[in-house]
C-alpha cells in the first residue's frame, strides 16, 4: 500500500509531470517526421489523391458537425415552442381552471388523459399554486412537489416560458404556463415536457437521413479525386515531379548547347523557347524572357514557313529569316492527333555549305563545292 502511495506522489510531483510533458512533446515530432517521410515516398499521383482525400474528409466532418449543431439547435427551438403552445392551450381551458380551483383530481385526470394520448410530449403535469402535483403520468408522484425549481416564474410572475431542467423523469425540455382564474390570480401551473433522450432519438433520425447523401457525396469526391490525380499524371507524361524537373533541366542545357538555332512555338504561334544561337543568327538583341510569349511573326519576318501546312513537317528548306538566308526545318508537336506547337531548327546558309564541303573532303568524295555554293545562293 505504501508503494502505491509513493508512486502516486511521484506521478503527482511537478518534476514527474514535466517529464511526462517532455516525453509527449518529443513523441509528436517523431510521428510527424514518420508521416511526412511516408507521404514523401508515395508517388505524385497517390500524394495528390491522398491530399484531396484528406481535405475532403475534413470538409465532410466539418459539414457533419455544422449540420448536427444546426439541426439540434433548430429541433430544440421547435420542440420548445411546441411544448409552450400546448402548455398555454391546456392552461387556458375553462374546465381545467374550474377543476384546479376545486382540486378535483378525477376531473383533471379525465381532461388531461385524452390530451396526453394525442400529444407527442413525454409528459403533461398539472400543479396547484404551491407547485404540488395534481396530475402526473406516474400516479405515485401526485401530491409531491414539482421538481426542477423552474416553476417560480409561472407561479409568481404569471409568465409562460421554456426551460430545461431535470425532474422525476430525467432531464427534459419543458413548456410552462400558469393557470389563472377569472380575476387573473395564479391558481396552478401546467408543464408539458419532452425528455432529452426523446429529443436525441429524434435528432438521430434526422441525422441518419443525411448519412446516405453524405456517403454518396464522399464516394463522388473520392472518384473525382482519383480521376483528377490520373489527369495530372497524364498531363505530366506519367513522370514524377523530380523526373520532370530533371528532364526540363536537360532540355534547357541541350537547347543551349546545340549548333543550330532553335525556336519552339505553341499552337497560337507564340514563342515558348528560343536559344542563344537563334538570337545571335537573327541579330536579336532582346533577352529570352522578353521574347517569350510574343507571336513569331512579330519577331521573324517569314510567315509562310511557319503557317503553311501546320500538320506537315518541313526539312532543310532554304528560307529568309529577317533578311538572312538560312536552311530551316520544322517539326510539329503532335498531341491527340492535333498539332500543339512546332520546333523550328535553322542554321545560316554559309555555315551549312561549309559543313557540307568539309564532310565531303573528309570522306574523299570527288565533288566540288563551288557549284554547290552557287546552287544554294540562287
Amino acid at each position: 500500500m505504501s508503494e502505491i502511495f509513493c508512486s502516486v506522489l511521484h506521478l503527482s510531483a511537478p518534476g514527474a509531470q514535466n517529464g511526462e510533458n517532455n516525453n509527449l512533446m518529443s513523441i509528436y515530432p517523431m510521428y510527424t517526421r514518420k508521416i511526412t517521410h511516408w507521404f514523401a515516398r508515395r508517388s505524385f499521383q497517390n500524394r495528390i489523391f491522398l491530399l484531396i482525400l484528406f481535405t475532403s474528409t475534413i470538409v465532410m466532418l466539418a459539414m457533419s458537425w455544422y449540420l448536427t449543431d444546426i439541426t439540434e439547435e433548430r429541433l430544440h427551438y421547435q420542440v420548445g415552442q411546441r411544448a409552450l403552445i400546448q402548455a398555454m392551450q391546456i392552461s387556458a381551458m375553462p374546465e381545467l381552471v374550474e377543476a384546479v380551483q376545486k382540486r378535483d383530481l378525477a376531473r383533471i385526470k379525465a381532461l388531461i388523459d385524452p390530451m396526453r394520448s394525442f400529444s407527442d410530449a413525454t409528459y403533461i403535469t398539472v400543479g396547484d399554486a404551491s407547485g404540488q402535483r395534481l396530475y402526473h403520468v406516474n400516479p405515485d408522484e401526485i401530491g409531491k412537489s414539482m421538481e426542477g425549481g423552474d416553476s417560480d416564474e409561472a407561479l409568481i410572475n404569471a409568465k409562460s416560458y421554456v426551460s430545461v431542467r431535470k425532474g422525476s423523469l430525467g432531464s427534459s425540455l419543458r413548456g410552462k404556463s400558469p393557470i389563472q382564474d377569472a380575476t387573473g390570480k395564479v391558481i396552478g401551473i401546467v408543464s408539458v415536457g419532452y425528455t432529452i433522450e426523446q429529443l436525441e432519438n429524434w435528432l438521430s433520425l434526422q441525422i441518419s437521413s443525411l448519412l446516405i447523401p453524405m456517403a454518396i457525396m464522399l464516394l463522388l469526391l473520392l472518384f473525382c479525386a482519383r480521376r483528377f490525380s490520373l489527369h495530372i499524371k497524364k498531363q505530366m507524361l506519367n513522370m514524377e515531379p523530380q523526373q520532370l524537373s530533371q528532364l526540363l533541366i536537360q532540355q534547357s542545357v541541350l537547347f543551349e548547347s546545340v549548333f543550330e538555332g532553335l525556336i519552339a512555338i505553341d499552337s497560337d504561334y507564340k514563342i515558348t523557347a528560343i536559344n542563344q544561337t537563334a538570337r545571335r543568327l537573327l541579330n536579336l538583341s532582346q533577352p529570352e524572357p522578353t521574347l517569350i510569349g510574343k507571336r513569331i511573326s512579330s519577331v521573324i519576318s517569314q510567315e509562310v514557313f511557319f503557317y503553311d501546312a501546320p500538320q506537315t513537317n518541313k526539312k532543310d528548306e532554304i528560307v529568309t529569316f529577317n533578311q538572312i538566308k538560312v536552311i530551316a526545318s520544322r517539326m510539329a508537336v503532335i498531341l491527340n492527333n492535333e498539332p500543339e506547337g512546332w520546333v523550328i531548327t535553322f542554321a545560316a546558309k554559309t555555315i551549312s555549305t561549309h559543313l557540307a564541303c568539309s564532310l565531303a573532303r573528309y570522306n574523299n568524295m570527288p565533288i566540288t563545292c563551288a557549284p554547290y555554293s552557287m546552287s544554294i545562293a540562287i
